[in-house]
């Protein structure tokens, strides 16, 4: 039954579903599920650096945010106040169009349809056919914040892919093989073979497992990132 549950903790399935197949009540599948995260945290909390010689690691930040369908409904994260919100920093690189033209007095104050969540930033690294990603809340997206977040994920010498935001730019200095790719020229650079298209596909699947464009970020996304490596 152990197995059977912790399969399916992955796959989006609701309790209710997963209850009937595997013949257990619901507060004890609920209880499975909280073991198999347990378990997951507790390796989290183990892990060692990604990359390594000629390994690539991706790297890239995400805003967690959500949208109201006909600006109705509560998001989880709730409005902001207006002067909270930094009408100078980038919306996410994978939403849409539509989301990127939004009406800047809207996006501002953030009422009706919008709402500002925490920024992700994340790792990526596919090594002997296995994919592992780290995924951290982060206060600021800057070189304060996300070089020691580098540092202490990623072995020296492991080569980084990018897009060329500013805070990445010492990476080169700091010991790794640092390429960048201008993601308002291509998708993957052709000259370096610098891209971000596998961290930007966790940013997808993440979103959608846990509902963040539709409900927002949950009080347990942290918990949540940490399952997800």
């Amino acid at each position: 039954m152990a197995l059977d549950t912790f399969g399916n903790s992955s796959s989006s399935c609701t309790i209710s579903k997963l209850s009937r197949p595997v013949g257990r009540s619901k507060n004890t599948v609920v209880d499975w599920f909280n073991l198999c995260r347990d378990v997951a945290i507790y390796e989290f909390d183990k892990r060692s650096k990604l990359g390594g010689k000629d390994v690539i690691v991706q790297i890239d930040e995400s805003l967690f945010k959500g949208k109201r369908k006909y600006n109705r409904g509560r998001l989880r994260c709730g409005d902001i106040r207006p002067n909270e919100v930094n009408e100078n920093d980038s919306d996410d690189s994978d939403d849409t169009e539509e989301d990127n033209n939004s009406n800047n007095t809207v996006r501002a104050k953030n009422y009706g349809t919008r709402v500002s969540g925490p920024w992700v930033f994340g790792l990526s690294c596919k090594k002997n056919d296995i994919l592992e990603r780290r995924l951290f809340i982060v206060e600021k997206r800057d070189k304060a914040t996300l070089l020691p977040i580098i540092k202490n994920e990623v072995e020296l010498g492991s080569i980084i892919h990018s897009d060329e935001y500013r805070a990445y730019s010492s990476l080169n200095n700091e010991g790794y093989m640092h390429s960048t790719v201008n993601h308002q020229k291509w998708f993957i650079d052709p000259d370096t073979n610098a891209n971000n298209q596998t961290i930007e596909c966790v940013w997808k699947i993440v979103k959608k497992r846990y509902e963040i464009r539709v409900n927002g970020a949950s009080p347990l996304l942290p918990r949540q990132l940490k399952e997800e490596w």
